[in-house]
């Protein structure tokens, strides 16, 4: 006779569902610019360009980060922008909702936060260019985190944080160790979901 699922088995797939969805969307998206790093005094410059989602707003407050920035030269972040999206180096990045990542407080942070006096909608393929120096290159992967705000199709107001993470091209000091695509990530994470399922699937009908 079959019984109920355990509640470990749903808490896992769901989990892992969770996961990979909070990687198929950014608020913000960043792309290194074609060229880029380009070599300059002391380094090798990272420029970004940074677009906004489609309905996906910024608020006062909201920002997104370049977490890990290994090799930042001190004093060169920048924002083309900087009346409407401040640029800072921060030790840490606190995470938007219900995202997680590892971020070493001795590695600095590039932080981009909106300060712009109304709210700027997506989608908007230009917000400005972004970046910083670093002593490293050429580029690896980097975690890049979001928060912002999404359109409530309920009441047409955007009053709903959403937080993204995903992977932007970066420094790295081991390109050879570079974390897999997201894709790949994703689609490991899909697969592990799924056997775990038919797993529990089983143990139910046994």
């Amino acid at each position: 006779m079959g019984r109920f699922l355990p509640t470990s088995c749903v808490a896992v797939v769901v989990g892992l569902t969770t996961i990979a969805a909070g990687e198929t969307r950014a608020g913000v998206v960043l792309v290194l610019q074609s060229g880029s790093p380009t070599p300059v005094a002391g380094g090798f410059q990272y420029t970004y360009d940074a677009s906004l989602n489609n309905d996906t707003q910024l608020q006062p407050g909201d920002y997104f980060s370049i977490i890990d920035f290994v090799g930042y030269v001190g004093g060169s972040v920048f924002s083309s922008n900087p009346n409407l999206i401040a640029a800072s180096a921060v030790a840490t990045t606190p995470p938007p909702l219900f995202q997680g990542y590892f971020d070493d407080p001795t590695i600095p942070n590039l932080l981009f936060t909106y300060i712009g006096p109304a709210v700027t909608t997506g989608p908007n393929s230009d917000l400005g260019d972004f970046g910083a120096v670093s002593i490293y290159g050429p580029s690896g992967l980097v975690v890049e985190t979001a928060s912002t705000h999404k359109q409530d199709t309920q009441n047409g107001l955007y009053d709903i944080v959403e937080g993204n993470t995903t992977r932007v091209r970066g420094p790295s000091i081991d390109t050879l160790g570079t974390p897999a695509p997201p894709g790949i990530v994703l689609a490991g994470l899909g697969a592990i979901g799924m056997i775990g399922f038919a797993a529990c699937r089983r143990w139910a009908w046994a």
